[in-house]
């Protein structure tokens, strides 16, 4: 599989994490603040390094954390996502979105986990002790591997019995027998 990367955007600290097959964990946050400008001028700059991260590591496919839509800072968010599909659908990156709940759920085994908690977790899966990581990062390591999953299940390089029952629940059909991301082309992903 190639490399797929896992992001969690913010104007203020958008979280990424690379997935790839070398033992190194690459991962890191992109933070601007008003005093780099007016929004436009910061949704430039964290699209500008998005662009960078995606053209060093030849990313073709990305995992986003779904915004949360009722947030007090939606429209600035909306307008970021805005950015970065734009980055997206010329360079023919495919996407698929993951909903908070479900980032919870696979991490800790509770959908409304706190922050905190998704943080512990990935700290434990990686053997972190002393390492920093924010719940950006953290949420983004997740994203980055569901991402990978479901990307290998729609390419055919995995089936569905190689998932575990929680990636079911978010690919194929989830608890109320609703369909899963696998059924929600240009909705839960996009092939650009």
């Amino acid at each position: 599989m190639r490399h797929v990367l896992g992001c969690d955007l913010s104007m203020t600290s958008f979280g990424w994490f690379l997935h790839d097959d070398k033992k190194k964990n690459t991962y890191g946050r992109f933070k601007t603040t008003p005093l780099d400008g007016i929004d436009i001028k910061r949704f430039m700059i964290q699209r500008d390094r998005f662009v960078n991260i995606i053209n060093d590591c030849k990313i073709e496919y990305i995992g986003i954390e779904q915004p949360f839509l009722k947030s007090f800072n939606t429209e600035k968010l909306y307008a970021l996502h805005q950015f970065i599909l734009e980055v997206c659908y010329t360079r023919h990156i495919k996407i698929v979105y993951i909903t908070p709940a479900q980032i919870k759920q696979f991490a800790t085994g509770n959908g409304r986990a706190e922050k905190n908690e998704v943080v512990f977790k990935t700290k434990k899966v990686l053997g972190f002790t002393r390492e920093k990581l924010n719940n950006d990062e953290a949420d983004a390591y997740w994203v980055g591997i569901l991402a990978k999953k479901f990307w290998q299940l729609y390419l055919g390089e995995i089936q569905e019995s190689d998932l575990t029952e929680a990636e079911r629940l978010i690919f194929i059909k989830n608890k109320s027998k609703k369909p899963g991301i696998l059924y929600k082309e240009n909705d839960s992903f996009y092939i650009f």
